[in-house]
């Protein structure tokens, strides 16, 4: 258990390095999409909506 400190708390400096590989992408793309794209995806038709009622 070389990630924890003498305290038994988690500490990302003793961890190592997160490879940049296409997984890591991957994750981080995924993480986008369900953060921001659901948003988006039920929001712009309601704008264009509003938009063409004005």
């Amino acid at each position: 258990m070389s990630h924890l400190t003498p305290s038994g708390k988690w500490d990302a400096r003793y961890f190592g390095p997160v490879p940049h590989d296409a997984s890591y992408y991957a994750k981080c793309m995924l993480g986008g999409v369900l953060a921001c794209g659901i948003t988006h995806a039920g929001m712009t038709p309601l704008d264009v909506t509003k938009c063409n009622m004005q």
